[in-house]
């Protein structure tokens, strides 16, 4: 005998491990794609909102309708995002008994602001919402005195659209009618 040792099989054991060690970095790469894919998912344009208040009363003057909603947007997501457009969707019934919807676009000049300190808290449109984070304000809206004297209004809907062009809904069930009993 040469003294080698024929139990010990260097070629087997080489193949061993190397099916081992790919095995190991085959588990590694699958927990690292989960994690990109969750990375990817929080990093899809999200906004949460929410409605605090929604109030209305009488333009002065007899000049339509004022609306003020007071909202909080969040996004939980790793990007940041925008408020591009918000517009308050209002359902109402002709004389005709016929359906139709206006809608009117935020922060309109004749909305002026009438709920005790909203001055102070009110978006303006466009806003942006960093990541993980929250924005809380007043909006406001007016609509025409034409539409409001002749119409029975069914539904609102507050629509918000991101800068990624998505949509987000927020259907008051009530709107308060605001009246100032602090005014003389």
């Amino acid at each position: 005998m040469g003294g080698s040792v024929e139990w010990f099989d260097l070629k087997g054991i080489l193949a061993l491990s190397g099916f081992l060690i790919s095995l190991i970095s085959l588990y590694f790469t699958w927990q690292n794609r989960k994690l990109a894919v969750n990375q990817e998912k929080r990093r899809t344009p999200l906004l949460v909102p929410a409605l605090i208040n929604g109030f209305f009363r009488r333009a002065d003057g007899g000049n339509g309708r004022l609306y003020a909603l007071h909202l909080t947007v969040s996004n939980p997501t790793d990007a940041n995002n925008a408020i591009s457009n918000a517009e308050l969707a209002i359902t109402y019934l002709t004389i005709q008994r016929v359906e139709l919807t206006v809608r009117l676009k935020a922060n309109d000049p004749k909305a002026t602001s009438f709920v005790l300190g909203q001055e102070d808290f009110s978006l303006s449109v466009p806003f942006t919402i960093t990541a993980h984070n929250a924005v809380s304000g007043w909006l406001r809206f007016h609509l025409p005195a034409k539409i409001f004297e002749t119409a029975e209004i069914q539904s609102y809907r507050l629509i918000l659209t991101d800068a990624h062009q998505q949509s987000s809904e927020i259907a008051p069930n009530l709107m308060q009618e605001y009246r100032d009993e602090t005014a003389v």
